[in-house]
């Protein structure tokens, strides 16, 4: 029986089913689409390689967190002034609403491809971003409680599914050639971690989280839970599609679905039903990204609790989705603006504030 709280916060394991509810649709959809680059064997060490840099990097997150108190903002402006500590915001604001136009879209095109294909794109994307705006309005834990009940209906069905389409491996798709390392491979590591950026915006959720001593174990469980599933996602569809074939499909994870027989016939329709409930991980992805839009935006410009700039969040991330008008041109934006540009910046940032703590600390001693 879920036994939820009204205090405002969450707690450290709604923490981790949010991040896994937030990561594992948009980066399952994501990632396969690098392979276009490379082989399978150079994903999975790209993937492996950017996983290990995002828990190097989370580790230095959760430090950080240790020492921000109210607010993120309120924390660089003592440290940076308040024009500086505008600007960050602003990248932060930046990542999140760039973030949010990419999942929205690739909502759209999914539903509409698999689904509904008779149905206007815009319409799944706004019903998304509705749906995400009511999950992210107060009382601040509700969208913790939201991931607390999906998550089950999510991640059962996805092992269910992987167990199954394991069967169907064929073992010539795999050769004993080891993995490159190159260029191209510290590149994908590159995007891997950048599709983890968002464990960034701990530092603003901080002061709603119980039990901050445990948010770095809770936070990379929750970055393996996602690492392990989306990488067996991976090798299961190599084995079953090679690498010619991943490379051709626009979708691979969800096609592997499409493609599972369950045995005895039971449940012939059983893609569909389990892309539905994928697809309802990016409702909680959605509320996740209205809900840091406006922290921050109240964060910038020192505005209270007011329902008006919820509102205000809703009608920008609808606008920007309908000027952003295909699932290609927001994940070029994605590409170029959060992976080459804002999450650098975040990065940076985050360690100097994290090594200026340390110093801090160091000669306090």
């Amino acid at each position: 029986m879920l036994m939820f709280s009204n205090n405002q916060k969450i707690s450290v394991r709604q923490l981790k089913r949010l991040l896994v509810m937030d990561w594992i649709g948009k980066i399952s959809l994501l990632l396969p689409r690098f392979i276009v680059q490379s082989s399978g064997k150079d994903l999975i060490l790209s993937l492996i390689l950017g996983v290990g840099i995002t828990a190097v990097y989370t580790c230095i997150v959760c430090y950080l967190s240790r020492y921000i108190t109210r607010s993120f903002g309120g924390y660089v402006e003592l440290r940076l002034g308040r024009a500086s500590a505008f600007a960050l915001c602003l990248v932060y604001w930046s990542y999140m609403f760039v973030n949010l136009l990419y999942i929205t879209r690739v909502f759209g095109a999914v539903t509409r491809q698999y689904m509904l294909p008779e149905l206007s794109e815009n319409i799944p994307c706004i019903l998304m971003l509705l749906g995400g705006f009511y999950a992210s309005m107060d009382p601040k834990e509700r969208r913790g409680r939201i991931a607390e009940v999906l998550y089950p209906f999510v991640l059962i069905p996805l092992l269910i599914l992987l167990v199954i389409a394991s069967f169907g491996v064929q073992s010539e798709y795999f050769t004993y050639e080891s993995a490159n390392f190159n260029a191209v491979t510290m590149k994908q590591s590159f995007q891997v971690f950048t599709a983890f950026g968002g464990v960034s915006l701990i530092l603003f959720e901080a002061p709603f989280i119980q039990k901050s001593g445990m948010r770095l174990r809770t936070t990379l469980k929750g970055l393996m839970i996602t690492a392990i599933g989306i990488g067996a996602a991976i090798l299961i569809g190599i084995g079953s599609f090679g690498d010619q074939g991943m490379k051709a499909l626009r979708w691979p994870v969800v096609t592997l679905m499409s493609n599972v027989d369950i045995p005895g016939g039971f449940l012939q329709r059983f893609d569909i039903l389990f892309l539905a409930l994928l697809l309802m991980s990016f409702f909680v992805a959605a509320s996740t990204g209205i809900f840091y839009l406006n922290l921050i935006f109240k964060e910038m410009f020192k505005q209270p609790e007011e329902k008006h700039y919820h509102l205000l969040m809703l009608i920008l991330s609808i606008a920007g989705v309908l000027w952003c008008k295909n699932v290609e041109i927001a994940q070029q934006l994605f590409l170029t603006v959060n992976c080459y540009l804002l999450i650098p910046i975040m990065a940076v940032f985050t360690v100097i504030f994290a090594i200026l703590e340390w110093e801090k600390r160091r000669r306090s001693k």
